[in-house]
């Protein structure tokens, strides 16, 4: 039988998602009008906070990556408003790009790629974009890995594939900032706090430009 929410969510362990919260002290991230699709950006990142602060961490992890993805195809949508069309390359292929049906059939990859080629992902960002590309990929397919601690950081061997090689990316996260911001320290929760905090950092690189287009230019979660 299933338990009632009233049981599900004791007060107990919404003291439990406060604590998180708290710990979590994230600043305002700043999006630009809620306009087309950054209402849904605004909440993929709600649901990707909720999930977390409620221990949900392998639900926040695979949000992240959907919230990731939908904040790429707005601003490339955007990029059509205002140029008409753009190009993707696909292999050797340069694909036209017109409407937003066409552009949501394409990979991640491609996305970060293209973004990368309008200048909405910054360059000193683009490892941390393919990075995450390739969390998402390990989010669908197998949990991730457990962090070793290891002098003053936490660390995660992170196996990037590329045609014909695989490449070790590794992951390091400061021990002080780990036992300042979350609340056990467990690798799933580790796992979502690195993909949550780094995300939002990129994203909100990434909507600078619009935030100066098209204020006003927050949100919260």
């Amino acid at each position: 039988m299933k338990k009632p929410l009233a049981d599900r969510y004791t007060p107990e362990f919404i003291a439990l998602a406060e604590e998180r919260r708290g710990k979590l002290d994230y600043v305002t991230l700043h999006v630009g009008q809620k306009t087309g699709r950054v209402n849904r950006v605004c909440d993929l990142l709600y649901e990707m906070h909720q999930n977390y602060y409620f221990g949900h961490f392998n639900a926040s992890c695979v949000l992240g990556g959907v919230f990731f993805e939908q904040a790429l195809i707005c601003l490339l949508e955007e990029e059509i408003q205002i140029k008409g069309f753009i190009t993707c390359k696909e292999g050797r292929d340069i694909v036209e790009v017109r409407d937003s049906d066409t552009l949501a059939d394409r990979s991640l990859s491609t996305l970060i790629k293209t973004a990368g080629y309008y200048k909405i992902i910054p360059k000193e960002h683009f490892g941390l974009a393919d990075e995450l590309r390739h969390m998402r990929n390990y989010l669908m397919h197998d949990n991730l890995g457990v962090f070793i601690e290891n002098a003053e950081f936490y660390e995660y061997e992170l196996a990037i594939r590329y045609t014909g090689a695989n490449v070790i990316k590794k992951i390091s996260i400061p021990v002080k900032e780990i036992q300042a911001h979350c609340l056990n320290i467990d690798s799933q929760e580790i796992w979502a706090y690195y993909i949550l905090t780094r995300t939002r950092h990129l994203i909100e690189d990434m909507f600078r430009e619009r935030v100066k287009r098209l204020p006003p230019d927050f949100t919260v979660a």
